[in-house]
């Protein structure tokens, strides 16, 4: 680590180099055929003679063969990291930016520089903010990108900060690490910009974090940490053939006779805004849209020819209609952002191929009035005088630029009866509602009204961001209050039997264990129940691939494409890396469709059973808490036949009652589709959270006797508290609710650090009056959902009645 760290600080111009070999590097300014000076630089050998490269890879094996120069130990291709010293000759010099840091200090370093991490601790210095923390960093911040950019050119940075956070209620701490994705940098202009976008992008997560049901708040900031890679860009040239597995009716492919021709991004972005300028000759007046299937393929084939953009090129250059400048010797990926600078009413779309289907590698932030999509070929450079490459590393590749006039995408109509769709929708905020809507709205959440079981249908008011759900769910969402502010797409899926048998071989031993009273047996069962829910529940669209890398030239690979997400030096001694890679497509093997709506449908389940209760029940029903798959109520008996109403009510299971009930009847035990009745003699009931609850029940000896700690009837369940039934009591749920006294559990868990097996202790709450997803009213018994902060005050809005 120490030779690494003296080798990159170490100047390239050091005049303690003993090489005998000079190299020299030669650059001549020529002027194209637009009038734009363009650079050439040629690197020459002093000693061999009419020997010249383009690329000092190919000249550092020169030297390393032919003349024994040792200096470099290895093949390298970037100039700057040879330790000969250079002389340059035609445009000046280029002179080196020295690393000037005081704080930083380099912690790992890879290949010879390609990747590097930098860290700065903060233990003789308190900083209260994120952009107090870059304010103090800055300056060596800057110092450190501008001296990898001179070494490396083009970079992918990205930078995180430990924070120490600590909870409100509990006091206790936990340290976190807050990092931003990494983002490309080639020109030290834009280091001030880069560096605000990392301080945003860090001071907006934390305080999302920190301001959401977290709560947490922040204590200290300990460390800062910037990790640098090098990647490369490949400039677009010549033509290249479109691929056969794409339609060419939906592409423009203009050509071009000269393999060095560097105009094609220039020529797309012509064709895409203005090639309407360009007509039949013999049908001047005609649009696209006007033409025959002949005339359109006549057209497109005029479209192809380079030479049409010639005019349209020079009188752009002279008006700034378009601004291409810059763009005339090539363009890359990163000089694209220059070019939409440029033009602030222009937006691009660049998309990428696999053989199959497009995929985008450079997304529009935003669709503006003057739109072009895109789309950047590649092909392999082979030389026929050369042996062909033994390893992808060594294959070189060219690009070219192609238009996309419409994005080959066929939109279904979804009209067979096998085929159901899943829409994902965005939902408007309750906040957005007027003073009197607000209003109507908090009346209906109240829990001493006679109305309002419908009601509390209303999801809750937070923002629906990408909500998926199938259409039924959607439509009784909607009769229900929830506003639709737009559909963002649609899937489309077919329904199978998908682990049908399985699923029902599971219910009936479910069912069989309820009935012997094997209790191990029947929450075994339920485990694997929920697991085959969760393994529904896991994304496609979050899966990365993984990649090693054991040299410099894997390592720039993977940091040059344009799915790369971050890496981790696993051995720094060994130099292995692990690059984590997003996925170009996303295969959804995990059954989706299951996986939206498999919740809806148990919520909208429990809703429709709601309904029907306060339907067969009375309008006077009370709600007194529900849950995913649970609901507690109290409804009115004024003519003493609620048994004979409730039996009208199809769908329940009784197996749950006393034997000895009047109600009592098995043959529906642990039956799918019937909802089970827990108890009908309930007198008290505390709700905390979620599956969180204890119900006192009639019992004629506590009745008689007046003993309240009787625990002799009663159900208590207490999630991560399996002998909550045993070791609870209903008095300490109601002390916990109105005298805020929760009650904390201690717990050793195992995990995984650095390749690392440690065990932690961390303290949870088993159950307390704080429930972090619905908001206490001041008579501690009725709620309203969390996020509703801008109800205040709340009792001039909602009268806490008091009985």
């Amino acid at each position: 680590m120490q030779n690494s760290s003296s080798h990159i600080t170490a100047s390239v111009t050091s005049p303690d180099t003993t090489c005998p070999i000079k190299p020299i590097i030669q650059t001549e300014r020529t002027a194209n055929r637009w009038g734009r000076n363009v650079i050439h630089r040629r690197l020459l050998c002093p000693v061999c003679t009419n020997v010249s490269f383009t690329q000092y890879k190919h000249f550092s094996y020169h030297l390393q063969i032919k003349h024994e120069c040792h200096c470099c130990l290895c093949y390298v291709d970037d100039i700057d990291l040879h330790l000969c010293s250079p002389v340059q000759t035609g445009s000046g010099a280029n002179q080196q930016p020295q690393l000037n840091i005081k704080y930083f200090s380099l912690v790992e370093s890879v290949f010879r520089g390609i990747i590097l991490t930098y860290r700065c601790k903060f233990d003789d210095v308190v900083l209260g903010s994120i952009s107090e923390t870059f304010e103090y960093t800055y300056d060596e911040l800057e110092s450190i990108l501008t001296y990898a950019l001179h070494l490396h050119k083009n970079i992918r940075v990205s930078v995180s900060l430990d924070v120490t956070l600590e909870h409100v209620i509990k006091k206790t701490e936990k340290d976190v690490s807050l990092f931003t994705p990494f983002n490309r940098l080639f020109n030290s202009n834009y280091i001030l910009e880069t560096m605000r976008a990392c301080a945003d992008y860090i001071g907006t997560s934390l305080e999302l974090y920190c301001d959401g049901e977290s709560g947490y708040s922040l204590v200290s900031i300990n460390s800062l940490e910037v990790k640098l890679g090098k990647y490369k860009t490949g400039i677009a040239k010549g033509y290249i053939r479109l691929p056969k597995q794409l339609s060419a009716r939906h592409f423009l492919n203009i050509r071009s006779p000269d393999p060095e021709d560097a105009l094609c991004f220039v020529r797309c972005v012509t064709a895409g805004l203005c090639r309407r300028r360009i007509c039949l000759p013999d049908e001047p007046n005609k649009q696209w849209d006007d033409l025959n299937k002949n005339e359109k393929r006549r057209l497109k084939r005029l479209w192809e020819k380079s030479s049409l953009y010639e005019h349209l090129i020079q009188e752009f250059s002279e008006t700034n209609e378009i601004n291409f400048s810059g763009c005339y010797n090539g363009v890359d990926l990163d000089s694209v952002s220059h070019f939409l600078d440029n033009n602030p009413s222009i937006s691009l779309t660049i998309f990428g191929n696999d053989g199959k289907s497009l995929y985008p590698i450079r997304p529009a932030a935003e669709i503006k009035s003057r739109h072009c999509d895109l789309l950047l070929l590649k092909q392999p450079i082979l030389q026929h005088d050369k042996p062909m490459p033994t390893s992808f590393l060594d294959v070189q590749y060219r690009y070219h630029y192609c238009l996309i006039m419409t994005l080959p995408i066929s939109f279904a109509s979804f009209a067979s009866g096998r085929i159901a769709i899943l829409l994902v929708i965005t939902s408007v905020s309750l906040q957005e509602l007027t003073d009197k809507e607000k209003k109507a709205w908090v009346e209906m959440q109240g829990t001493g009204n006679s109305r309002g079981v419908e009601s509390r249908i209303i999801l809750d008011v937070h923002n629906k961001t990408d909500y998926k759900c199938e259409i039924a769910t959607l439509k009784y969402y909607k009769s229900r209050g929830i506003v639709i502010r737009k559909i963002n797409k649609a899937i489309k899926y077919k329904q199978t039997n998908w682990l049908g048998e399985f699923y029902e071989l599971v219910s009936l031993l479910r069912r069989e264990a309820k009935l012997s009273g094997d209790e191990i047996g029947y929450m075994f069962l339920k485990h694997i129940h929920n697991r085959i829910f969760g393994y529904l529940m896991l994304s496609s669209e979050k899966y990365v691939d993984v990649h090693i890398a054991c040299t410099s030239d894997e390592a720039i690979k993977y940091m040059s494409k344009h799915n790369f997400m971050s890496y981790q030096i696993l051995n720094q001694n060994e130099e292995i890396v692990m690059f984590s890679m997003r996925r170009n497509t996303v295969h959804y093997n995990k059954n989706p469709a299951a996986a939206s709506f498999v919740l809806h449908r148990a919520k909208r389940s429990l809703y429709s059973f709601m309904e029907m209760l306060e339907s067969k029940l009375g309008p006077g029903l009370k709600v007194s808490f529900y849950d995913t798959e649970a609901i507690a109520c109290q409804g009115p008996d004024p003519h003493n036949n609620f048994y004979e109403r409730l039996k009208t009510i199809p769908n329940l299971d009784y197996s749950e009652l006393n034997p000895f009930h009047v109600l009592y009847e098995s043959s529906h035990a642990g039956e799918g589709g019937y909802w089970k009745v827990q108890t009908l003699e309930a007198v008290e009931i505390v709700s905390l959270r979620g599956k969180c609850y204890s119900v006192k029940e009639f019992c004629s000896v506590c009745n008689s006797s007046g003993d309240r700690n009787c625990i002799c009837s009663g159900r208590k369940a207490c999630s991560g508290f399996p002998d909550a039934k045993h070791r609870l009591t209903h008095e300490m749920y109601k002390e916990s609710l109105f005298k805020n006294q929760p009650h904390y559990v201690d717990v050793n868990l195992l995990q995984a650090k650095d390749h690392k097996l440690k065990i932690v202790k961390k303290r949870f709450t088993a159950f307390g009056s704080v429930n972090s997803s619905r908001i206490i009213l001041g008579d501690g018994i009725n709620t309203l959902p969390f996020g509703a902060g801008w109800l205040r005050p709340i009792p001039d809005l909602i009268p806490i009645k008091t009985e």
